[in-house]
């Protein structure tokens, strides 16, 4: 008999199954409302914390999509005020590879608790340490919270970072007209480089604030460039 009978195997199927429509409707919402160029040359840490920028909500089906090119499964750090107003009948959502957390200090320290052992097992995790959407013209080195840092001293883990340029203009709060254009923007998404983690929260931090930027401004030469040659 499978671990825990009958019911708890019907339960990981479901999970499962949950998983793959979840990332098929990813790859599908990203194809039709986008032209996707997706770089990505690095050498993936085994683990890793991953980090983006949040410039659009957009961000989530792009980013599911974008670790499934990645070849990456991490535990999603999300809103739990966003996962309630779905009202979606789900209670393990750790099966799912997601950790809701609230906005209050309770939240942050779920998150670095649960982040921290996710990582010790082997298990990356992603973040998107502005925690909502900013817009670009409102983006800076302000912006980035510290949750990703800490994480990285705690666990010893390296940070990658990724970028993205176009998704902006997709989907922004208030505007949820994505999918009601016969225009599919060009969006650039880029796994740009990998943080070494080291022992101050604050010299880390600092490093991946740079590290965002250069992969967004990255992302955006690449869109430019693809905009004059189209």
């Amino acid at each position: 008999m499978s671990r825990g009978g009958p019911r708890a195997a019907t339960t990981r199927w479901c999970h499962r199954a949950i998983l793959r429509i979840v990332a098929s409707f990813a790859r599908l919402a990203v194809e039709i409302a986008a032209d996707f160029r997706f770089h990505h040359d690095l050498l993936l840490p085994e683990t890793a914390i991953y980090v983006a920028p949040h410039r659009s909500m957009f961000d989530v089906p792009l980013g599911i999509h974008t670790f499934r090119r990645l070849g990456v499964a991490p535990l999603l750090v999300v809103s739990q005020q966003h996962l309630g107003a779905l009202r979606l009948p789900i209670r393990d959502w750790d099966a799912l590879n997601v950790l809701p957390i609230s906005r209050d200090a309770h939240g942050r320290a779920r998150m670095l608790e649960v982040g921290r052992d996710a990582l010790s097992a082997g298990r990356s995790v992603a973040i998107m340490p502005e925690g909502r959407v900013i817009r670009n013209d409102r983006a800076n080195g302000a912006n980035v919270r510290s949750g990703a840092a800490e994480l990285a001293v705690g666990s010893g883990k390296p940070v990658v970072t990724l970028g993205s340029a176009g998704v902006e203009e997709l989907w922004q709060r208030g505007k949820p007209s994505t999918f009601a254009s016969l225009r599919r923007r060009t969006i650039v998404g880029i796994a740009h480089g990998v943080v070494a983690p080291c022992s101050d929260v604050g010299e880390m931090r600092q490093a991946i604030t740079e590290s965002l930027a250069a992969a967004e401004h990255r992302a955006h030469r690449i869109l430019e460039r693809t905009a004059r040659t189209a």
